[in-house]
């Protein structure tokens, strides 16, 4: 359990995925200002995803070097609109591609200074980013809960509702479906019961065994496949039904007449009753 909540100190810090989604976020919000012509907006629209993926490739790439890292960063949106003297040669191959510069056409619309700014969120965790910080321990551990908790079908007023769950997510995550015996021998200072120990058998079986069929080198179980004919009369070469309209009208008329004829014998053996 101290080692789990050791892994969720995070000390509130964002990982490098929140902090690029937040940049992005902001790419977003700077396309819709429609104090912008709409050009350059939907040029800077357009490069979104390649903005995103430069500031991923910067952050995988800077080997946690701050200074460098903080560089590549702002020459980022200036390398995705064209204009490449500031970019390394190391990774920054379309230098002699003779790509359209548009960074003067941002920059005379004043959209440019904003693209910019966006990517201030970056530079002022450049230290962070470095780290490689991540929440996918604690999203793990929520996952986890979140099977456990029962969602509302459980009344998490009563005391100690939730937080056992919690307890018994962090004990099933280590030990497995052993973790019943846990803290049963410290409650009772004896072992479980023959039908607890069965059960605990049991799902740790049926854990072994997905483990198994995961296993890539593990063949998976086909589902077998049941093969139906299709009717001939909706098959592509299907011959074509020929209709004599005026029969089948005067076929409908004769069976609208019947069904009238029943309704009224009907009627008048009513009234004779």
């Amino acid at each position: 359990m101290l080692q789990l909540e050791e892994e969720l100190n995070l000390d509130e810090k964002l990982s490098n995925w929140n902090v690029v989604r937040c940049y992005t976020f902001q790419l977003h919000q700077v396309a819709r200002t429609t104090q912008f012509i709409p050009e350059p907006r939907k040029l800077l629209r357009l490069n979104i995803p390649r903005l995103t993926a430069a500031a991923r490739g910067d952050i995988r790439e800077s080997g946690g070097n701050v200074t460098q890292l903080c560089m590549d960063l702002q020459n980022g949106p200036l390398h995705v609109f064209g204009e490449h003297k500031d970019c390394h040669t190391m990774y920054c191959v379309r230098k002699d591609y003779l790509e359209v510069n548009y960074v003067p056409l941002l920059s005379n619309a004043k959209i440019f200074p904003e693209i910019v700014q966006c990517s201030d969120i970056l530079l002022r965790r450049a230290g962070r980013l470095t780290e490689h910080v991540t929440t996918n321990v604690a999203e793990n551990y929520m996952s986890l809960v979140s099977k456990y908790g029962g969602g509302k079908r459980i009344d998490f007023s009563k005391s100690g509702a939730y937080q056992c769950r919690c307890l018994v997510v962090a004990l099933y995550h280590y030990t497995g479906p052993s973790y019943i015996d846990i803290p049963w021998k410290m409650q009772t200072d004896q072992s479980p019961g023959v039908t607890t120990i069965n059960i605990i058998k049991r799902r740790e079986n049926r854990r072994a065994a997905r483990r198994l069929s995961s296993d890539n080198d593990t063949p998976q179980t086909k589902r077998r496949k049941i093969e139906v004919s299709t009717n001939a009369e909706y098959e592509p070469d299907a011959a074509e039904i020929y209709i004599d309209v005026e029969e089948e009208m005067e076929r409908r008329k004769k069976y609208v007449l019947d069904l009238f004829a029943e309704e009224v014998d009907c009627k008048e053996k009513c009234l004779l009753l």
